[in-house]
């Protein structure tokens, strides 16, 4: 039963194909570039325009406190006071790069403000399938609904705050690396999918820890669940029209 916190992140468990797989990303990741990506992270791709803000598709820019030349694509992180109405790739597997002793090095999560080797390219790994199907915990309890069918086809956003860049609900600490976002537990529609809609959300609820009896229940105080990407960058999602 989730009574706490124990947020993971957004973490890919399966494709309708089999085993859901991670996408490489070459040079989206830059020198300096700041803040913390963690594993588990949900990230979008933005262009630079010359500037430490970078622009997605939609107008919302981030922050990345180093220059991002024109037309440069950076990776970054969906969580801000505008990460609602983000769009997501999906979600952040590690990274490769060389450091400045100049040894080729993996991590599971990229560093804030990470010093790279000049002249050397980064890697950065995303589960960015449109199809995957992701488990991520809620921030509290669902604000609506007691059986779990009644949770199919919702939508909801991410929280604006990823606490594994915070501090850590207590008593349930978060292993180094480890993204810790959560999905708002208030749902941003409480009549199931919505066409075309401008109160659409960034994920589609598809499942239920109900179903398969290991990971609590819908009532729980915060309970995981289920979700394809509805927002998704790079495909034209129910409610919102995506472009980059």
């Amino acid at each position: 039963m989730a009574a706490t916190q124990s947020p993971f992140g957004l973490l890919a468990r399966w494709h309708p194909s089999g085993q859901a797989r991670s996408n490489q990303y070459e040079n989206v990741l830059i020198s300096g570039q700041t803040p913390n990506i963690y594993y588990g992270t949900p990230v979008c791709l933005a262009v630079g325009a010359g500037t430490a803000t970078p622009k997605v598709n939609n107008g919302n820019a981030q922050s990345v406190t180093v220059t991002v030349a024109s037309g440069q694509v950076v990776l970054v992180p969906v969580f801000s006071a505008t990460a609602a109405t983000c769009p997501v790739l999906g979600s952040f597997a590690g990274c490769e790069y060389t450091d400045l002793n100049g040894r080729r090095q993996y991590s599971k999560f990229w560093t804030s403000g990470l010093a790279t080797y000049s002249g050397t390219y980064t890697i950065a790994y995303v589960w960015d399938d449109p199809e995957n199907v992701y488990e991520i915990q809620c921030d509290g309890a669902l604000n609506t609904g007691t059986n779990a069918y009644e949770f199919y086809g919702r939508q909801a956003n991410l929280n604006s705050v990823d606490l594994g860049a915070g501090t850590a609900p207590a008593g349930n600490a978060i292993p180094i690396g480890q993204s810790a976002q959560r999905l708002s537990a208030t749902l941003v529609t409480a009549n199931g999918v919505t066409l075309q809609s401008s109160n659409a959300g960034q994920f589609v609820i598809v499942q239920t820890p109900d179903i398969n009896n290991t990971a609590g229940n819908i009532t729980d105080a915060f309970p995981s669940v289920y979700v394809k990407v509805n927002a998704h960058q790079q495909k034209s999602p129910i409610g919102i029209v995506a472009s980059i």
